[in-house]
């Protein structure tokens, strides 16, 4: 009897939110941010030489880091806890400044216990998330035991020349990673050593500007505009001034209902 009222409960609640996943795509609200200085300070007051401000329309921004360290981030928490492997892709227009090299991405994760921040950089703007095999791990307590990540034994997973995570000497997709790997805003109970280099007032989801040689232009601004994330084949994307995505409330309540179906984490020989 138990199981037929839970189906009947999960079938009901399917069915009433179902038709709002028609949506072309769900706003979600982002903040710019300052993280750090050219002296490696990561508090106010903030060097007079950068900046970062959002555009009008609230889908990207303007930013400017001309000396090294420095370092502005445009994030939102509005997908903390929605897990890792379930990002297909992010994109955004940009005036590029140095060939192949656009904002890194940067993601908080956890899986309650465990904390770190994967990252992606140079060109992944529109790329399968699923099949790109170029995510770095930063600000993990321990590089022995980075299994967590993976859902696998600690000796099988790795960094490796270039810093890029990988499993059994094969650097991983996100679709890779264990499904108890999600997103979650840089406060506590994020230990010291997760998240050095950017102050506890970040976001779960973030676009970097700065930080190294690659990432800042000495005199050009960076000009970000159109930025959208697919999530589960979701589309979201960036606007001002928008309430919490009704769709990211509903994939938190058909994650806890169990009725997602996860992904099927590939395995690397």
């Amino acid at each position: 009897m138990r199981k037929v009222l839970f189906c009947a409960v999960a079938t009901a609640t399917v069915a009433l939110i179902a038709p709002q996943f028609s949506q072309a795509a769900v706003e979600v609200e982002f903040e710019a941010f300052n993280i750090r200085n050219h002296n490696g300070t990561i508090v106010s007051p903030w060097d007079s030489t950068m900046f970062i401000e959002e555009n009008a329309a609230g889908n990207g921004f303007t930013a400017s880091t001309p000396l090294s360290g420095q370092k502005v981030g445009y994030g939102t928490d509005a997908f903390d806890g929605v897990q890792l492997n379930a990002f297909d892709t992010v994109d955004f227009s940009f005036t590029e400044i140095t060939a192949g090299v656009v904002p890194y991405l940067n993601f908080w994760v956890t899986d309650g216990t465990n904390y770190a921040i994967i990252s992606s950089e140079n060109v992944y703007l529109g790329e399968d998330f699923s099949t790109r095999q170029l995510w770095k791990v930063f600000e993990y307590e321990d590089v022995s035991s980075l299994g967590w990540l993976l859902g696998a034994d600690d000796e099988d997973v790795a960094r490796d020349s270039a810093g890029y995570l990988t499993l059994n000497g094969v650097r991983v997709t996100l679709a890779d990673f264990a499904n108890s790997v999600v997103l979650g805003s840089p406060t506590d109970p994020y230990p010291s050593y997760a998240g050095t280099g950017a102050p506890r007032a970040g976001y779960g989801f973030n676009i970097i500007v700065g930080d190294t040689a690659a990432n800042y232009a000495e005199s050009q601004a960076y000009v970000v505009s159109d930025l959208t994330v697919t999530v589960d084949g979701v589309e979201y994307v960036a606007a001002n001034s928008v309430p919490e995505p009704a769709t990211l409330a509903i994939w938190g309540t058909l994650s806890g209902l169990g009725l997602i179906a996860t992904r099927r984490r590939k395995r690397l020989a």
